[in-house]
């Protein structure tokens, strides 16, 4: 993140309210203080899409438009996922005779690979390692996890060790060094740390170990400040009249701006007091509470799926409830209304093993030709300089396409509310 001062401004009011997100912004406050050890940074990013229709209305024939649901970045999810499924699906498609050339073949892993891989070609030191953090819990991020170790291993074969640490280990095996600020595991200097573990609630120990990483010479992917970047109020932000033209100054990047704030969804602060604009908030809900979601300004993966999003009269509840510190950490968002189209669901729907294994025996397979809602996400990598801005790598890294079941109103895979999916490209 270039600008120190508009991400202080974003979160001035936040940080009097939230520990976690405090905790988080002193160590980029101490590293901006101490002074930027390691210009060099490497950013991973995947914003997510819906086809709106252009009334609240949904006819038939409506009118579509691009609309952005969030912006995600540092820890991003289904980087391999995307892979693995464009290329099943492939093989699927080319069993019936389909052309293949209709689905295209997504490869956002190599592409985080190779970004990594520069960026310790950068670091300039053929004997430092690569370390990956991630999340030390269960489910599908096992696979994401050993999926993109095994990547890293290939692609570093014979050049550099890759070592895969939780941030619980990390506070244990790396150490700062005083004298250059080199991060050090063991004997080994660290030159890229990947993190896809950005929990900003993390505890005491991990956000220490977050620290140490921060404010040492390894490449960051990302840093922390990028981190905080990307949350729903940095969105909420930058849907302000003006904000964009803060970012864009050339008057040749009009059309741009323009093109970026149209798919802008709307969104609103919510103020810390009983303040009269609250109040015309309460009302604009009362009169259509299904056209709204309350959302957690927090943007990462936690350990806490519930109580982080809300909708229709439930909204109202919340909204009058909350304390002053629980109103600063939401935002107030529109409720898009997304393309609905068939489509088979193929997944365990949770049931346990054995009650898996009894339905293959019967033939009771778990396919389903639901009505769904489509949601598109766009990878892409940028490796640069971020005191002088200069640019060494920056690609688009394809796609994933997530389908949610239409009646639920929250997605997500883990929940059990989506699959992941990807796309065939018909006239």
């Amino acid at each position: 993140m270039r600008d120190h001062n508009f991400l202080s401004a974003v979160y001035r009011n936040l940080l009097k309210y939230d520990q976690h997100f405090r905790n988080a912004f002193q160590i980029v406050q101490q590293v901006h203080a101490e002074g930027i050890k390691q210009p060099y940074t490497v950013l991973f990013q995947r914003t997510d899409y819906m086809l709106c229709a252009k009334s609240a209305e949904k006819q038939q024939n409506s009118d579509y438009v691009l609309k952005q649901l969030e912006v995600n970045g540092g820890a991003i999810g289904g980087i391999s996922f995307s892979a693995r499924t464009s290329a099943l699906h492939r093989q699927i498609l080319s069993k019936f005779g389909f052309n293949l050339s209709n689905a295209e073949e997504v490869q956002t892993n190599k592409g985080i690979v190779e970004a990594l891989y520069r960026a310790w070609l950068k670091f300039g030191n053929p004997k430092a390692i690569v370390v990956m953090i991630f999340n030390d819990v269960p489910s599908s991020l096992y696979y994401e996890r050993n999926s993109l170790f095994n990547d890293l291993i290939w692609k570093f074969f014979g050049k550099a060790q890759i070592v895969s640490l939780t941030l619980a280990e990390c506070s244990a095996f790396l150490t700062l060094d005083s004298n250059d600020f080199s991060l050090r595991f063991g004997d080994k200097i660290v030159a890229v740390v990947f993190n896809q573990q950005m929990m900003i609630s993390a505890n005491q120990v991990e956000m220490e170990a977050r620290r140490i990483i921060e404010r040492s010479t390894a490449i960051k992917a990302p840093s922390l400040a990028a981190a905080l970047a990307h949350t729903k109020k940095v969105q909420q932000v930058l849907a302000k009249p003006g904000i964009l033209e803060y970012f864009f100054q050339n008057p040749n990047e009009a059309p741009l701006i323009e093109a970026i704030r149209s798919t802008f969804t709307k969104i609103w602060r919510i103020d810390d007091g009983n303040t009269q604009y609250n109040q015309e908030l309460i009302e604009k809900v009362e009169q259509q509470p299904n056209q709204f979601v309350l959302k957690k300004i927090e943007y990462a993966l936690t350990d806490k799926l519930v109580g982080r999003t809300y909708f229709g009269q439930e909204i109202l509840k919340r909204l009058s409830t909350f304390t002053a510190a629980e109103r600063a950490s939401y935002i107030l968002m529109e409720k898009l209304q997304p393309i609905t189209v068939k489509n088979h669901m193929v997944w365990s729907k949770k049931k346990k093993p054995q009650e898996l294994l009894q339905d293959i025996e019967h033939e009771h397979h778990q396919n389903f030709f639901e009505d769904v809602t489509p949601e598109l996400g766009i990878f892409g990598t940028l490796f640069g300089n971020v005191v002088n801005g200069q640019v060494f790598y920056n690609v688009p890294l394809g796609h994933l396409l997530k389908t949610k079941l239409a009646n639920e109103n929250e997605g997500g895979v883990i929940r059990g509310n989506s699959a992941y999916d990807s796309a065939y490209l018909v006239d």
